[in-house]
């Protein structure tokens, strides 16, 4: 597991990155303000370009989810 913070631009934080559910595995840092876990290999559909991306993948369209 990686840590981030929200405004990370990488896919894990994205909205378009699964929609609303968002990945598997990408949830708050226990005891911390603003740190999320995350699996970088952990793959989900982009729903802005329609392509199977990894969590670490990054773009010019991210937009804040969390």
């Amino acid at each position: 597991m990686k840590v981030c913070s929200p405004n990370t631009r990488i896919c894990a934080m994205c909205f378009h990155w699964n929609g609303y559910a968002g990945g598997a595995n990408v949830k708050p840092r226990k005891g911390m303000r603003n740190v999320y876990e995350y699996q970088p290999e952990e793959k989900q559909i982009c729903y802005k370009n329609h392509f199977e991306k990894k969590a670490w993948n990054s773009c010019n369209e991210w937009q804040r989810k969390y």
